[in-house]
């Protein structure tokens, strides 16, 4: 049987990817157990009688007692959090990670971010050696997670992924418009492009920003509502489903990406098979998921408005992707796996 350990996966582009796994492993005929964030108990794919699903609370104690007491239960297991088992097992243990700030932290972080993001790293430290190969979306995410763990290149594998968004209605591009899809964390740079934005239309009136804010980002809500009132053309449509996501890249001329730290950037590659052109921070992910039409220094609002100023202009190159989509190499390492045992 495979386990599928999906603990700490509850929303956001890696609930999305988690979603598109799970539908995946259903059209097997393999059995699968599936091993959930307690958090995502009424929002998760519908899964066959054959299989097994099992909700926990995301905690070091629940994930322990549950591998405490299936050690030999599994003959393959993906754990999908970033973090191996916390128990040797007998398995085939393939760990995904996509967390980029266990690997290296912002500056603009404070100090309480940077305590916790630390102590997460040091706990998947002790425990790397209950994995057998670990997998990310990028060369550059292998590259540093094998320097900051001295973890051998050959126990990485390079297997990105990614469901592609639903088919909308066919409409034309809506000239000068601009989306940024993502909550506000603080790592995703919000306050820096609705500031860059704001000055942005002052100067030349043009333009018209959308933004995916949940409400409970008051800091930021609280921001868009006070450009707002200065008639800046930013609009909140808050947290929506993959369907309105589609249809706003469908009529959307740029992307702006001022994220500070990604380890795959699901919405540059979604937004580039919308032929959105992206406007993207000049980081490492950047450069590894696609060639950007405008690049900006993301803690440089200045530089953001330059290349705002830029897109104004009518010979801007179209982005393209550089990520291809390897799911069914992950179905096939897991499925080969649970066959041999």
């Amino acid at each position: 049987m495979i386990l599928l350990d999906a603990v700490y996966i509850n929303m956001g582009g890696g609930k999305v990817l988690l979603d598109h796994l799970m539908t995946e492993l259903e059209n097997t005929n393999e059995k699968v157990f599936y091993l959930l964030d307690d958090r995502v108990q009424n929002n998760h794919i519908p899964v066959k009688q054959t299989n097994k699903v099992q909700f926990i609370k995301p905690g070091i104690v629940q994930r322990a007692c549950f591998y405490k007491n299936n050690k030999n239960s599994f003959s393959s297991i993906l754990c999908f959090g970033n973090y191996p088992p916390l128990y040797k097992t007998s398995a085939k243990v393939f760990t995904y990670f996509h967390q980029s700030l266990f690997l290296e932290l912002p500056e603009d972080l404070s100090l309480k971010q940077k305590l916790v993001y630390g102590l997460k790293a040091l706990i998947l430290k002790i425990k790397i050696q209950n994995t057998d190969y670990w997998m990310v979306q990028s060369d550059k995410i292998k590259n540093a997670l094998a320097k900051k763990f001295k973890i051998s290149e050959n126990k990485i594998l390079e297997i990105p992924f990614y469901p592609r968004l639903p088919d909308t209605k066919q409409v034309d591009k809506i000239e000068n418009t601009y989306t940024y899809i993502g909550d506000a964390f603080v790592s995703k740079n919000h306050r820096i492009l609705i500031e860059a934005f704001s000055e942005f239309y002052q100067k030349f009136n043009r333009g018209h920003l959308t933004l995916t804010v949940s409400n409970h980002e008051k800091e930021i809500i609280d921001l868009i509502l006070e450009k707002q009132k200065k008639n800046i053309p930013i609009e909140n449509i808050g947290m929506v489903d993959r369907t309105k996501i589609s249809e706003i890249l469908q009529s959307s001329e740029y992307v702006v990406y001022p994220s500070l730290a990604e380890s795959f950037g699901l919405s540059i590659i979604e937004a580039i098979e919308k032929d959105c052109k992206i406007i993207g921070a000049d980081l490492p992910y950047m450069h590894a998921a696609c060639e950007p039409s405008l690049l900006f220094n993301p803690c440089d609002k200045k530089s953001l408005v330059d290349a705002l100023s830029l897109s104004l202009q009518k010979d801007i190159k179209k982005s393209t992707s550089k990520i291809p989509n390897k799911i069914l190499e992950i179905i096939n390492l897991l499925t080969n796996h649970a066959n041999q045992k």
